[in-house]
């Protein structure tokens, strides 16, 4: 159920067209139907993912595992069954995403989004902990710091996102 009034989820899928993250049903996420609350938000985080969905370096897997580890950490119900099935649909099994989900990546994560992913996840738990050495080895892996950024602002966006969900949805709601 959701506790303030969204659009009807016919009306958002048009304002994603390109992302190629349809989810189950309809395909408008639940964090979709919550942003519609206000319209002006949402066009906002249009673009925003727009962002990640061509981004030159994340990888589409990247992107995926570092809002599902983050929404299964902070127990965001909304954005974690969405990102795991995105995951799934690019061809992680259970084991990966359980993988995951303990901070162990999975095998299709290359070396450096392993890296990255796991960095993320220590950023986000605790962001006085990052030290100049960590962002080093992920420069040494081949990333640059607007590499590190967009990554660690898709994690910390995550904790917003879960604020958002745990505030304006509650469990059983049907998604469409």
């Amino acid at each position: 159920m959701f506790l303030l009034r969204t659009a009807d989820p016919d009306s958002l899928a048009p304002a994603f067209p390109n992302t190629n993250q349809a989810g189950p049903g309809n395909g408008v996420s639940l964090m979709r139907r919550i942003l519609s609350a206000s319209p002006e938000l949402l066009d906002r985080v249009a673009g925003l993912i727009g962002h990640y969905a061509h981004h030159r370096t994340l990888s589409p897997e990247l992107i995926a595992a570092i809002n599902y580890t983050v929404a299964v950490s902070r127990g965001n119900t909304c954005c974690e069954a969405y990102n795991a099935g995105r995951l799934s649909r690019m061809g992680m099994s259970d084991d990966d995403l359980a993988h995951l989900a303990a901070d162990a990546p999975a095998s299709p994560l290359s070396p450096a989004d392993a890296a990255l992913l796991s960095f993320v996840r220590r950023a986000v738990a605790a962001p006085d902990g990052v030290a100049a050495e960590d962002i080093d080895r992920l420069r040494g892996l081949g990333l640059n710091d607007a590499d590190i950024m967009d990554a660690a602002y898709l994690g910390a966006n995550m904790l917003a996102a879960t604020v958002l969900c745990k505030a304006f949805y509650r469990d059983g709601a049907s998604p469409a």
